[in-house]
C-alpha cells in the first residue's frame, strides 16, 4: 500500500507542479482557477458552496473571491432574502481569462495524458473514480468525528 500511496503522491506532485506552470502564465493560482471553473455568468453561488466545493473554510473562500474580484474576474451580491448569504458569478473578463486558462491546460493534459489508448484512459478513469469516491468518504467520516 505504502508504494501505491508513493505513486499517487508523485503524481500529484507532478501534476501540480504542472498545474502551476499553466495557471502562472494566466496569474492565477490552482486554487483561483478551480473557482472560476465552478462559476458561471448567470446563476451565482453562495460563499459557503463554493468553499465547501474548494474544500477551504469559508474565511479562505472569502479571501480567494476578494482577490478575484479585486481583478475584475467575478462579482460578489448579497442574496435577496437573507442578506448575509453572498453569491459570487463570473464576469465577463473572468469568463474570458477562464477560457484561455482551460485551453491552455487542455493542450498540457492532451500532450501528457493523450498516448494513453481509449481502454487505458476508460480503465484509468474508472480507478480514478473508485479512489476519489473512497477519499470523499473517508474525508467525510473524518469530519463527522471532529
Amino acid at each position: 500500500m505504502e508504494k501505491i500511496h508513493r505513486l499517487i503522491h508523485d503524481i500529484y506532485v507532478f501534476i501540480d507542479a504542472q498545474d502551476h506552470w499553466v495557471f502562472g502564465e494566466f496569474d492565477l493560482t490552482c486554487t483561483q482557477y478551480r473557482a472560476l471553473m465552478l462559476l458561471d455568468l448567470a446563476e451565482g453561488i453562495s460563499l459557503t458552496t463554493l468553499a465547501h466545493k474548494l474544500i477551504r473554510n469559508r474565511s479562505t473562500a472569502t479571501r480567494l473571491v476578494a482577490q478575484l474580484e479585486q481583478r475584475g474576474l467575478v462579482q460578489r451580491f448579497s442574496d435577496a432574502t437573507d442578506a448575509r448569504v453572498h453569491h459570487i458569478v463570473l464576469t465577463l473578463a473572468g469568463d474570458e481569462l477562464r477560457s484561455q486558462a482551460r485551453r491552455a491546460h487542455l493542450e498540457v493534459l492532451e500532450s501528457t495524458l493523450g498516448d494513453f489508448v481509449p481502454e487505458e484512459q476508460e480503465y484509468l478513469k474508472c480507478l480514478l473514480g473508485k479512489l476519489r469516491g473512497r477519499l470523499i468518504d473517508s474525508l467525510d467520516v473524518l469530519s463527522e468525528t471532529s
